[in-house]
């Protein structure tokens, strides 16, 4: 999706992808795949509370996210006051343990998380469309470092039921967007509880699944 939709989105509180308690997956993966003091990403992370959350934990956390509406919102509802300053193309924003780059993911180098062999990505991969997708994944798997473990969650639906975001991607993309990589499918769930905005678009049945993909 471009850059204005979701800066609209944002301005206009449009943000029903936003959870207000932390990730329930994160919650019960953490331990194993997380270990305290381990640096985690989050891509595209807006304001989410998993953030603190890990970073109360002991995991340093790295965020990125294009919209400065959402970063300031993010430190300012945890009460927190960032440091400011300018890395490479994108402004950094951090406290205790959190930092959240303000800019590109695309612009993102390997220095800049030269440390991060951990991901969670609740969020980034089913807010973009087929296309992006595949740039995203190659993007991300070019700029972090070996050996990866990625904890990722999807959305699974008939993608003609609703146009996204989310977007449905299926497992079968997700092996072969990670193709090389050792692909576990922890969970699979149908959600009955669906957003009722999305029903008013004709999604009829969702679900949603969890991975483990770890890259050597």
């Amino acid at each position: 999706m471009d850059r204005d939709f979701w800066q609209r989105r944002w301005s206009r509180g449009q943000i029903g992808f936003h959870q207000e308690q932390v990730n329930s997956h994160l919650l019960h993966h953490a331990d194993r795949l997380f270990p305290v003091g381990a640096p985690v990403f989050l891509p595209l992370c807006g304001k989410s509370l998993d953030l603190a959350w890990l970073a109360a934990r002991g995991n340093p956390v790295i965020g990125v996210e294009f919209n400065e509406l959402a970063v300031r919102q993010y430190f300012s509802e945890q009460e927190l006051r960032p440091d400011r300053v300018t890395v490479g193309q994108f402004e950094s924003f951090s406290s205790r343990r959190q930092q959240i780059l303000l800019g590109d993911f695309f612009n993102l180098t390997s220095a800049q998380l030269a440390d991060c062999h951990r991901v969670f990505d609740r969020a980034a991969l089913v807010a973009l469309d087929v296309s992006s997708r595949r740039r995203y994944v190659a993007h991300l798997l070019r700029i972090l470092p070996r050996p990866l473990e990625i904890l990722l969650v999807t959305f699974e639906y008939r993608q003609e039921q609703m146009s996204g975001p989310p977007f449905a991607v299926m497992e079968e993309e997700v092996r072969k967007l990670y193709a090389g990589g050792d692909i576990k499918l922890l969970g699979r769930e149908k959600l009955s509880a669906i957003d009722p905005r999305w029903r008013e678009l004709g999604l009829v049945a969702l679900a949603e699944a969890v991975y483990h993909i770890r890259i050597r």
